[in-house]
């Protein structure tokens, strides 16, 4: 984080190809989207080597309006989980859309520190197989399939960007899901687990993504910069 800081501060003093300071000739156009940064996660699928159970591929899409972002997510999600009676099984689809404020909003190579919200859906099917041992009727077999079940939920997002080259940027997000609700069908049981979300049960969760992203401008974008005394 400090190193972000510094760099943002080095910024400040020396020229940029990216970016333009704001002046009285471009002072209306800093609220124009100037470019559209667009990458995908490499975290949840390195972690399926570690947790078998999950997998995940997540891609992310934002403009920016000056210092705030319109930021579009989606994703795939496959879980599973076995023990000695039942074989439960998940894949589904998220999204999730909402504002961001950048504040490094005076940083000329477009680096980021961002606070956001986010608005998120999933769609998803379930399938339960094995069996349930019953007192009086012994193993009784499980056989559920449960197709198009929804969840929605909010989320608060923190999140660092970083240049690396060019259009080539690098950055990590955190995420607090919460207000989690959906439709609840006649099935046997509710939904377990909810792609972008977790366990359904929990109240809220936490999350952390690292992407690699680049960014497709079609102008320089202006900048505030300090006025030298």
């Amino acid at each position: 984080m400090f190193l972000l800081l510094a760099l943002g501060s080095f910024a400040q003093e020396v020229a940029s190809p990216y970016s333009v300071p704001v002046d009285s000739a471009n002072s209306k156009k800093q609220y124009f989207p100037t470019g559209i940064r667009i990458g995908a996660d490499i975290l949840g699928p390195a972690l399926q080597l570690f947790d078998e159970r999950k997998l995940s591929y997540e891609f992310t899409a934002e403009v920016d309006f000056s210092n705030y972002l319109l930021v579009f997510e989606s994703g795939y999600q496959e879980f599973a989980e076995k023990n000695d009676q039942v074989d439960y099984r998940m894949n589904g689809t998220f999204s999730r859309i909402g504002p961001a404020v950048n504040f490094l909003s005076r940083d000329r190579d477009l680096n980021s520190f961002t606070f956001g919200l986010r608005y998120a859906w999933a769609s998803f099917d379930e399938q339960v197989t094995g069996a349930v041992t019953e007192d009086n009727w012994g193993a009784v077999p499980v056989d559920f399939t449960i197709r198009n079940n929804t969840s929605r939920w909010f989320e608060m997002t923190t999140g660092v960007k970083v240049r690396l080259w060019k259009g080539l940027f690098t950055g990590y997000i955190f995420r607090f899901r919460f207000g989690r609700g959906g439709s609840v069908p006649e099935v046997p049981f509710e939904p377990y687990y909810v792609p972008g979300y977790g366990l359904a049960a929990r109240a809220s969760t936490w999350g952390f993504r690292y992407y690699v992203m680049y960014r497709f401008p079609w102008a320089k974008k202006p900048v505030k910069v300090k006025k030298k005394n």
